[in-house]
């Protein structure tokens, strides 16, 4: 195949078709086309998946991308080798072209036990689903082969069209499979499509022992050159493999949103370098100078034009999120953030193809360009999750992502292909522009914010009625006919979210009489306390071979309403592992919705969430809000939250702290749930430090509603 192409080049052009065929411009204007198509299937993932599922599939995507781009360098050797013409540049063609299939061996050997050790480690994807991003990869890695035998050989037409063709499985077919079956039929159409033009492109010869040691030769010869390309794709992705490690499924959802739409932009313009750097490479060989000025010249523009980009990001993130990503809103803080690291990243990536060709020890070399800042990138994410969460963790990538840009230049001046002068134009001309980004940000974040934040009401709403009230003198359980409170849910589960707990029931006849002397609920002084504590081990088996017991209480028997003001006054525990709630659901128990007055977590006590869950039952969406506080365990808060028809809006301390048009699947009558659940999806299990018993006490419960 590869020798015909290379004989159609060469003829005179009979019959070839049109001329523009052969013009690198048509790539240069097809790659960020399709690019921006498969940015715009993976800008519909997180419309078709919940943060937890959008999750999964961002680290499935990152197994997938390593597994494409894994060569072990033998792109770097087709560059190096295939610049020829003539028969023998066919044959070494074809072999490095078969030299991928052993390849594709080797690195499946080492990713697919390591994903599955990642997978049971972490959480976020199963074994085999790893496996599917892997095998898909690898496919693509494999098919790749022939378009980099075009693009040495300067076969433009042959190489232009294959490389859209294959760009083109991560537009129509992946999303075809996302929207039929989920994450794993996304990654399944992508390991049929790049199987298929694995077979097509680089049909497999017979294996014997002469290829596979010309193989092995070849993986030999360009495993240096390649450690630097590696080392990139791995700093690109370390980010969201650090914060799958730091966060829950949730907030890493959240912040894999952000970065795969950072991800996205960089892989756009290291698409369009392709075209760009042979020919500052040949400047270079001509004079130094000559490639230096170039080169200073395509950065100076490249940060000008990605600060303007970003900085229209920062200006319509908030309301193209809130439009389009309403389940993703609360990412916004942290896309913003990330998204600034489109600009040093840029940089880089533009830079790196220079510096791999110029580079005499690329293996040590490399080591000094990416080990700084993937020290720093893991350091700080660290400390900025354990400071801001997500937005923290942003931060650190941006700052880390500068370092790389500084690390790189100052590898290039070492061997002598930029001047010190050119290093520090380039470093200011970075810092003034991302500064000015950074401030865009925070003043348009904080005015956004202000401008979500209604204006202060009276609350309880003047000339609402006060339907529902209990100030806890006593604890009215539901008893068949009379009371307030039933301690379970009305369709009886005593747990749910993967709970450690079990909900007791404290009245007579229900649990075993042991299990209710642990008392889950107690009145002391007019205050209601939710009790948490652990369940001796020979009394399990009553509880369902739960660890603790705790309590939860509903109105689901005694009343419901639709529209109006609930408020709560109420203290939360602290400690690793505690889940307090207060919140609606249905009375006809459909799920969603859902409204979340507040959910907390005990290892974070001075934050709480509101939330809401509407939408298909199958795929609901979800609008959350992280409120910081004050310590919420030293001492009692008003939580509120009015709803009406148009507005769903929260109240902390008598203060509106967020607010959210009312979904339309939220017309209907709901009832009161609190209770304190320990372990789950949440804040996790409770560790060493975690106080028993601990009580979530509430002081009183109210509901208004509209005459």
């Amino acid at each position: 195949m590869l020798r015909n192409a290379a004989e159609i080049a060469r003829s005179d052009g009979t019959g070839r078709g049109p001329g523009w065929l052969d013009s690198p411009l048509l790539y240069a204007l097809g790659a960020p086309a399709m690019s921006v198509l498969g940015a715009v299937t993976t800008l519909l993932a997180p419309m078709l998946l919940d943060p937890v599922s959008f999750g999964a599939f961002a680290l499935m995507s990152v197994l997938f991308q390593n597994a494409s781009y894994f060569d072990l360098g033998l792109s770097q050797v087709s560059d190096k080798v295939l610049a020829g013409e003539g028969a023998m540049t066919l044959v070494r063609a074809e072999e490095i072209v078969q030299a991928r299939w052993v390849a594709s061996l080797l690195v499946g050997a080492v990713l697919l036990p390591l994903a599955s050790i990642l997978a049971i480690a972490d959480g976020h994807f199963t074994p085999g689903q790893g496996a599917l991003a892997i095998g898909a990869g690898l496919a693509m890695m494999i098919a790749n082969g022939r378009v980099i035998a075009f693009r040495s050989m300067s076969l433009v037409r042959e190489f232009t069209v294959s490389a859209l063709l294959l760009q083109a499985g991560l537009t129509l077919p992946r999303l075809l499979g996302l929207l039929l079956a989920g994450v794993n039929g996304c990654f399944a159409a992508l390991g049929l499509w790049f199987g298929t033009l694995a077979l097509v492109l680089a049909r497999p010869g017979k294996f014997d022992r002469h290829r596979i040691v010309m193989a092995v030769r070849m993986i030999r010869t360009g495993l240096p050159l390649f450690v630097f390309g590696g080392l990139w794709i791995v700093f690109t992705v370390a980010s969201r493999w650090i914060s799958s490690a730091l966060s829950g499924e949730h907030d890493f959802g959240l912040f894999a949103f952000g970065a795969n739409l950072t991800f996205i932009a960089v892989i756009t313009i290291g698409t369009i370098t392709q075209v760009r750097y042979p020919k500052i490479i040949v400047a270079f060989h001509k004079s130094t100078e000559e490639g230096s000025r170039m080169l200073g010249m395509d950065v100076a523009r490249l940060t000008m034009a990605l600060s303007a980009l970003v900085a229209a990001g920062i200006l319509s993130a908030g309301t193209v999120i809130a439009a389009l990503f309403p389940a993703f809103i609360e990412a916004h803080a942290a896309t913003v953030v990330i998204g600034m690291s489109c600009i040093p990243l840029g940089i880089a990536v533009w830079m790196l193809p220079i510096a791999i060709a110029f580079s005499t020890m690329p293996v040590v070399q490399s080591a000094g360009v990416f080990g700084p800042p993937l020290l720093a990138l893991a350091l700080g994410m660290t400390i900025g999750n354990a400071m801001n969460g997500i937005v923290g963790q942003a931060w650190a990538c941006v700052g880390a992502s500068v370092l790389l840009v500084v690390t790189l230049l100052l590898h290039m001046r070492r061997i002598g292909i930029l001047g010190t002068g050119l290093c520090r134009r380039i470093v200011l001309t970075l810092a003034a522009f991302l500064g000015a980004c950074a401030v865009l940000a925070v003043l348009t974040y904080n005015s956004r914010a202000a401008a979500a934040t209604p204006a202060e009401e009276t609350m309880p709403p003047y000339g609402w009625d006060l339907s529902f009230s209990d100030e806890f003198e006593t604890l009215e359980l539901w008893d068949g006919v009379h009371g307030l409170w039933e301690p379970h849910y009305p369709w009886g589960a005593r747990k749910n979210n993967d709970e450690l707990q079990f909900y007791v029931d404290p009245r007579p006849g229900q649990d075993a009489w042991a299990l209710a002397a642990l008392e889950p609920f107690q009145v002391r002084d007019g205050i209601l306390y939710i009790r948490a504590d652990r369940i001796p081990s020979d009394l399990r088996s009553e509880a369902q071979d739960r660890s603790y017991s705790s309590g939860l209480l509903t109105t689901a028997r005694s009343f419901a309403f639709r529209y109006g003001y609930v408020e709560a006054r109420a203290r939360i525990p602290s400690g690793k592992g505690f889940w307090p709630a207060l919140w609606l659901i249905p009375v006809d128990q459909s799920w969603p919705p859902e409204v979340d007055i507040l959910e907390a977590r005990g290892s974070r006590p001075d934050r709480y969430w509101t939330t809401m869950h509407y939408g298909r039952p199958g795929r609901p969406s979800r609008m959350t809000r992280r409120i910081d506080t004050p310590d919420l365990s030293e001492d009692f808060h008003v939580f509120g939250m009015k709803w009406t028809e148009d507005h769903v809006t929260w109240f902390f301390d008598g203060r509106p702290v967020f607010r959210a048009r009312t979904p339309a699947d939220m017309h209907k009558p709901m009832y009161v749930v609190m209770n304190l659940a320990v372990g789950g999806r949440w804040d996790g299990s409770p560790n060493d430090t975690t106080p028993f018993p601990s009580e979530f006490a509430i002081d009183y419960v109210r509901v208004y509603t509209p005459p």
